[in-house]
């Protein structure tokens, strides 16, 4: 795995902004688990993820970066393409909202090894923590039957097809994009964006509590320093 910081802007706009690191991830789980990867096997990449994370971290420290943000990952146990790929007719690999409990326990995990290490840095981070509870309590608020089929795909119990993508000829849109989860099985609608939105600026799903008034006030005081030059 490789990474590289390019920053541009002077020193005081670096110590005054605020860097989202992540989601980083997705896809370093996701093409193993496409290839059907052991789990055993899987689960050995964790470590590697998180130490590239970190490791920007660390740089853009030595860079003078001093507030970050760094989320974790979502439970894509309740993600409609990993649901349709790992589909099995045993009820008891899936939670109370029809999630695959084998990958979210996978993704926890991630999420666990990059805090640990996080609270090890403790340099201004605020930690996202991607857990199930923001799918339960924000996500899954509103939306009725459509937590998990996507609004653009191509049929099946959870509208999504790998073989009839969003995009491809015939493939049609859901009426009302606002009522779902899901916009095509990898992105998520703009509504579940809005409801995630909130819960991170107004709940308590990050470590420590998202103070907004902080950010905003260095912000504006940046700006009006830029305006008087």
């Amino acid at each position: 795995m490789a990474y590289g910081i390019f920053l541009v802007g002077s020193k005081k706009v670096i110590c005054s902004s605020l860097f989202i690191v992540g989601e980083i991830g997705c896809n370093d789980y996701g093409y193993p688990l496409s290839e059907t990867t052991a789990f055993g096997d899987l689960v050995t990449y964790i470590p590697q993820v998180i130490s590239v994370i970190t490791s920007a971290i660390r740089e853009l420290i030595h860079l003078g970066a001093v507030m970050f943000m760094v989320p974790g990952s979502l439970p894509l146990g309740c993600n409609s393409a990993y649901l349709t790929s790992f589909a099995t007719i045993d009820k008891e690999e899936y939670d109370r909202a029809g999630c695959l409990k084998w990958l979210n326990t996978f993704y926890e995990y991630h999420n666990e090894l990059l805090q640990i290490e996080l609270n090890r840095l403790r340099h201004g981070l605020l930690f996202w923590k991607g857990d199930t509870r923001i799918y339960f309590n924000v996500v899954f608020t509103g939306f009725g039957g459509n937590v998990l089929k996507v609004c653009c795909g191509g049929g099946g119990p959870y509208n999504y097809n790998e073989t009839a993508m969003c995009g491809d000829a015939g493939v049609v849109a859901c009426d009302d994009a606002s009522q779902y989860v899901s916009w095509d099985g990898y992105h998520l609608t703009e509504a579940a964006y809005r409801l995630m939105t909130k819960g991170l600026l107004d709940g308590p799903y990050t470590i420590p509590k998202f103070n907004v008034s902080c950010f905003i006030g260095e912000t504006i005081r940046n700006f009006n320093d830029y305006a008087m030059k």
